[in-house]
């Protein structure tokens, strides 16, 4: 029996993570006519149907970045649901923490893509990084060979 472990990530708090950082973004940012930007830029509370519905391709394109090293994904909100295959004990706290970061980022750039170009290349860049890294941390940086045509 290998060692798993298991990721829940709580679609109701990432949601009111990614409204704070939306309001946070919005914070010094003004429209043209002086007014504060926030009811433009800003997620709306309101918006949590929206949200879950459009974080499931998100979840997807996070479990098919890893699905080699992933034994289960599950989308069934209030929780998305990853258990990894064995990975070493550093980068289990660490991948718990990617994932949820690239659900994060991944909404943000769903958010910001039609409202605000700026913004979302910086999501994105952030999205790609943090994939990436969650994919070093789960599969390691060597791989694994089962059997050497050299006998070796």
């Amino acid at each position: 029996m290998t060692a798993t472990t298991d990721i829940r990530i709580d679609i109701p708090l990432l949601f009111g993570e990614c409204v704070d950082q939306t309001l946070i973004d919005a914070r010094d940012r003004t429209t043209e006519a002086g007014v504060p930007a926030a009811g433009e830029v800003a997620m709306d509370r309101t918006l949590a149907d929206v949200f879950t519905l459009n974080l499931e391709s998100v979840a997807v394109r996070v479990y098919r970045r890893i699905r080699g090293e992933t034994e289960i994904f599950r989308f069934v909100p209030p929780v998305v649901f990853f258990r990894l295959r064995e990975i070493g004990a550093q980068e289990r706290g660490a991948a718990a923490v990617l994932v949820r970061d690239a659900l994060k980022y991944g909404m943000l750039c769903w958010w910001y893509g039609s409202r605000d170009a700026g913004l979302y290349r910086l999501w994105a860049a952030r999205y790609e990084s943090a994939l990436s890294d969650l994919k070093t941390a789960v599969s390691g940086t060597f791989a694994r060979r089962p059997y050497s045509l050299l006998g070796i």
